[in-house]
Order: structure tokens, then sequence, then C-alpha cells
């Protein structure tokens, strides 16, 4: 299991449902009592989705555009449903959508990963077989999400202002704000804060999985996952370890730090090397 399925894990267990649970302290408050040393800037780690796109690239001659990115939707039954941002808010044609549910989950991948990946098929059954009171999409900006890294987190700015757009026209076409939650792993979680901060109205709710720490952790709190950003933010850290390289730092309204959010979670893989996921 890679270390980002555990931070899906939880989810689907309903830790985060539960927003007054006891938080703890970044890992600086390990039992040893031991200060961990801040990790080296590497490159994040994590999952990408996609439903048709070729491969996982981020330096492609296909600009950023709604055309080029995509919303999948995914049923109950496992079927799924795939079509571009630019058909706006088509979402609501579709017989099996329903505006009224308590909440419509958008989920970002982050870095570089398959959607056969294991991470992404724990939250696909988590909230489409556990918690059939949600819909549930992920958005596919598989172009713009892979190697490299650098290159992946210059296109997330405006990959999420098309998401913003894109989430502002289905509010217009009877889809609360109030209903709206962002789940965003690695990379997706700062591309989920940014896009809930650029719309007109805030959503209920933003969850970061493991935000990536590289290239984010010194900039403003507007380039990266910040608890302005939704009425609710919650953030599950796994990989905060001085050799981890996930925020370090309680940056929600609750953050969760399951051992210490330390990189050797239990039944998953340590180090770079597992946390890629790609099947």
């Amino acid at each position: 299991m890679v270390k980002a399925a555990v931070a899906v894990e939880l989810l689907g267990a309903g830790l985060l449902l539960v927003a007054t649970a006891a938080s703890c302290k970044p890992p600086s408050c390990n039992p040893s009592g031991r200060r961990l040393a801040r990790p080296s800037a590497t490159p994040s780690l994590g999952m990408s989705a996609t439903v048709k796109s070729p491969s996982a690239s981020a330096q492609t001659d296909t600009p950023i555009s709604a055309a080029s990115l995509y919303a999948i939707f995914y049923l109950p039954n496992g079927s799924n449903w795939s079509f571009p941002l630019s058909q706006g808010d088509a979402l609501h044609s579709h017989p099996d959508f329903d505006a009224d549910k308590n909440a419509t989950v958008f989920f970002v991948p982050g870095y570089t990963v398959k959607p056969t990946a294991e991470g992404v098929r724990l939250a696909i059954k988590a909230f489409t077989t556990k918690h059939e009171s949600f819909n549930f999409l992920l958005l596919d900006w598989t172009l713009y999400s892979g190697r490299p890294y650098v290159a992946a987190a210059m296109n997330m700015g405006q990959v999420a202002e098309l998401l913003a757009a894109w989430l502002e026209r289905l509010r217009a076409g009877g889809l609360a704000a109030a209903r709206m939650w962002l789940v965003g792993q690695s990379l997706g979680a700062h591309l989920a804060g940014k896009a809930a901060a650029a719309m007109a109205v805030r959503p209920a709710r933003v969850t970061g999985l493991d935000p990536a720490r590289p290239l984010f952790w010194f900039g403003s709190p507007l380039t990266r996952l910040d608890r302005r950003q939704a009425t609710f933010v919650d953030v599950i850290h796994t990989d905060g370890s001085w050799r981890g390289i996930g925020v370090r730092a309680n940056i929600g309204h609750q953050d969760f730090w399951p051992n210490y959010g330390a990189e050797r979670q239990p039944g998953c893989h340590s180090g770079f090397s597992g946390a890629y996921g790609e099947g």
C-alpha cells in the first residue's frame, strides 16, 4: 500500500467526517521527545488519475484549457462517465447526478499516478460504496500533472483557475457551494485549495491528503492549501517525518497526524520508491 492510500483509508473509515475530533501536533511531538529534522526539498510524489490521457507528462504541447481537463463521474455500480470541463454544467443532465445529496466530492489527484493506483481505487470505493449520500467526481489533469515535478507545480495554478470556473458553472446550475467538498492529494491538495479560493462563494470543505511540501512550504498561503480557503479545511499528514515530503505543520482547521505523521506507515512502502503508486 502506498502512503497516500493510508490517508484515503482513514478518509473512507469516516475519520474526517468528525470535524470536532482531536488533532495531534506536527511530528515534533513524537514520543521520543526529539525534534525531527527538517526534510529536504525532494519532489513530491502522489496520486494522479486519468481515463483518456496516453501518458503522464507535464511537458506537453497541449495548451491548458477546459477542453483538455476531464471530470470523471463514478457511480456505485462501478461504471463511470468522463467529460471535458468545457461542457460546463453537463453534469446536471446526468440521470444519476443528484445535487441535493449531502455532498458532491471532487477528488483532485496529485503527481503522476494512474487511475488504477491503489489510493485512487480506495477513494472511489470509500465515496461510492460506503457513502451513497455523496456524488463522487475525479479531476483528470494528467496531461499537466506528470514529470517533471516543477512543470506540474507550475501548471497547477492555471488548472486550479479552470476548475474554479467549472465549479462556478455547476453552482449557477443549482449545486450549492455548501454541498461542495474538494479532496486533494499531495500536489492536488494545493490545487484544490487554490480552486476553492478562486470561487466567488467558498465551498463547504477542502480536505488535504498529504499536501506536498516542495516548492510550496516557504511561499505565501495564497499559493498552497490554507484554512481560509473553505468553510472547513482538514488535513491528514502521513508523510511528515524528517525524510518525508509532506507539509510538516498544521495548516487546516483540523489536522490529523496518524502515527505522528511518520514516513513509515503500517502496511506501506517506505522511502520514495514506494510513494509513486503508478499501478
